[in-house]
């Protein structure tokens, strides 16, 4: 049997090494709820929260209150989990990418929908919450992989423990 090349490996796993464990199916399963809910209120006639008849809350004032500010909150919520997923600054960088691409594609399709408008500052600050969560995942993994190298370094442990 030939062996796999690690490019030939890394290509057709992907998928399952993404979900090897039970809490990424879980943190998998919220992203695409996420997804699914933003989606559903994207395309909504009305953009105003309170017609969807939730109590009525001070968050969901707030909401309608700050039409183009509240892009910015919603969708760094919305790629929390995607960022959780992702193995590494490549699969970030993808995640990113993607998911800006769903804040243009969505404020796009709303030009089909005669009630709705496009508003080019709904995807700046889709884009910015976006690049803020990612700046602050990326800040938290550099955190990390400093303490790691410090705690491989030459010390109390040495560097035998950190080599796996």
């Amino acid at each position: 049997m030939a062996r796999k090349s690690p490019n030939e490996s890394r290509r057709r796993g992907w998928f399952r090494d993404m979900f090897d464990r039970p809490w990424r199916v879980v943190v998998g399963l919220v992203g695409l709820v996420g997804i699914g809910l933003a989606t559903f209120l994207l395309f909504r006639p009305s953009s105003d929260v309170r017609t969807l008849g939730l109590p009525h809350w001070e968050i969901f004032r707030w909401i309608d209150e700050h039409g183009v500010f509240r892009n910015l909150p919603a969708f760094a919520l919305l790629a929390v989990p995607f960022l959780l997923l992702a193995r590494g600054r490549r699969q970030r960088r993808i995640v990113i990418v993607w998911l800006a691409g769903f804040v243009a594609v969505t404020e796009f399709g709303q030009l089909a929908i005669s009630t709705r408008w496009f508003d080019l500052r709904d995807i700046l600050f889709g884009w910015l919450g976006l690049a803020i969560l990612w700046a602050a995942m990326e800040f938290v993994a550099w955190r990390q992989r400093l303490k790691y190298r410090r705690m491989c370094s030459v010390g109390a442990r040495g560097p035998a423990k950190c080599r796996g």
